[in-house]
């Protein structure tokens, strides 16, 4: 059944809340049925108190009607039936775009009304010329209407620019960890990148079955886990494994190798590694999701709903080949998930700099047979449209395997930082378990320096 987008946008606004942050442009004169602006209206103020007072929750019909009893409690109720719905998570996004470009052709259409009143009057007159300025003054106010009805984007003054560049280089001089995010503990990674730096994003992209997975949850455990008297909140938007697949490898990644992977399938445990374990989980701040279907608007609400009430620090998207298609993008991608991958990272990466968390995001390389030896690793142009992908991130990477439990990461772009590094890794397949080895070289190639981070970087 299809809803209309105002009832899919309220709806799901009362059984989401954090969704609004994803269109936070929406303004009550943007619905054209009165009773739906009205709604709006004091959902927004509801949903606002409720952040404000640290209890982000759906809200249900009767705190609306309870507080405005003049509203029709029919159409509250329907509008939150829709909002449970699964068609509303799917089509919510879309249904937002909707809802505003139709607006912006009602604000058009009475505007061109105007204008073609006041034509008709200054052709009429001895003198157009106030006409013409009426027009002209038409169109200046439904473009500056219909503009304002975008994301916000903040402009930062010459004065203010010098105010918060000299506080920021202060603080660095005073505390040159301070440029540094949440670390991992590896130590090449943690210089090359300067740890999980609030707002970053972060590409990862490997051919199938080389262990990207496996790699972002050592990652996640290695950033997120109990360590220096403290846990860093953190959330892994799960979209292709079940819940119990990313526990038996968190449990064999805080067992450190004390068990195989194949031991935690087949109960090979013994009580203390299952207490261990469960106490290790217990006291890590990372959060993982249900391999529910999801959208680019259901991965972005997750994201927003998880920094505002538990004021995450990292995230990881796994995989963006996983996210489902709404039947918009089906039509404008026909079909092929790539040609949304521009608009999925950016839509990512603004939501992690608005809330101040770094995340990883990982991308899928083409799965024809590539040439991994020892510096010929797969290049980002095996990834269809990777290249307008590898634009929006601050950190470009590919994973490869160069044999002998081998590993390395290749960063082939690094805001801040040095690109055209290669950093290794063992990793133990039958464990799960991957652990840093330091910076690494093809043996015919040489040891690092310009030249070959020139020939790299090309």
């Amino acid at each position: 059944m299809k809803y209309s987008p105002d009832a899919v946008v309220i709806g799901f606004t009362m059984e989401e809340p954090t969704s609004r942050y994803q269109v936070a442009h929406i303004q009550p004169e943007h619905f054209p049925d009165a009773q739906h602006a009205r709604i709006w209206r004091l959902l927004l103020r509801i949903a606002d108190d409720d952040d404000a007072a640290g209890v982000p929750r759906p809200i249900l019909p009767n705190r609306l009607t309870e507080a405005d009893a003049g509203l029709d409690r029919g159409i509250v109720a329907t509008l939150a039936a829709v909002g449970k719905t699964g068609y509303a998570a799917i089509e919510y996004e879309a249904s937002a775009t909707i809802l505003i470009q139709r607006w912006k052709l009602r604000r058009y259409e009475q505007a061109a009304r105007t204008i073609l009143a006041l034509a008709e009057e200054g052709l009429g007159a001895d003198d157009p010329s106030e006409a013409v300025e009426g027009i002209s003054g038409e169109v200046f106010l439904a473009e500056k209407e219909t503009a304002a009805a975008e994301p916000n984007r903040d402009v930062h003054s010459a004065e203010e620019l010098s105010v918060q560049q000299a506080a920021l280089l202060d603080a660095r001089r005073a505390d040159p960890s301070s440029a540094y995010g949440c670390r991992s503990g590896w130590s090449e990674w943690d210089s090359l990148h300067y740890g999980a730096r609030p707002g970053r994003l972060g590409l990862t992209i490997a051919p199938t079955g080389v262990g990207k997975t496996s790699f972002m949850l050592n990652l996640g455990a290695a950033i997120c886990d109990y360590r220096d008297f403290q846990a860093v909140p953190g959330l892994y938007v799960n979209c292709e494994m079940t819940v119990e697949d990313v526990l038996v490898r968190l449990a064999a990644i805080r067992l450190r190798g004390d068990v195989s992977l194949q031991d935690i399938e087949t109960g090979n445990l013994s009580e203390w590694q299952i207490q261990a374990a469960a106490e290790r989980t217990a006291s890590s701040g990372l959060a993982v999701t249900g391999p529910s279907e999801k959208t680019i608007g259901s991965v972005c609400a997750l994201l927003a709903q998880h920094a505002l009430r538990r004021k995450i620090r990292w995230a990881c998207v796994d995989h963006l080949l996983e996210l489902r298609l709404t039947p918009e993008e089906e039509k404008q991608s026909g079909g092929m998930p790539w040609r949304q991958h521009v608009r999925w990272v950016q839509k990512i990466h603004a939501v992690a700099q608005r809330y101040g968390f770094a995340v990883e995001v990982v991308g899928q390389a083409g799965a024809e047979d590539m040439d991994a030896s020892p510096g010929k690793e797969p290049r980002f142009s095996a990834m269809q449209g990777a290249r307008a992908v590898l634009n929006h991130a601050d950190s470009g990477r590919v994973l490869w395997y160069a044999g002998a439990r081998t590993h390395v990461v290749t960063l082939r772009k690094n805001r801040g930082g040095r690109a055209a590094v290669r950093i290794a890794y063992e990793f133990k397949r039958t464990h799960g378990i991957w652990s840093e080895r330091g910076l690494w070289w093809p043996e015919d190639h040489g040891k690092p320096g310009e030249k070959d981070e020139a020939d790299y970087e090309n």
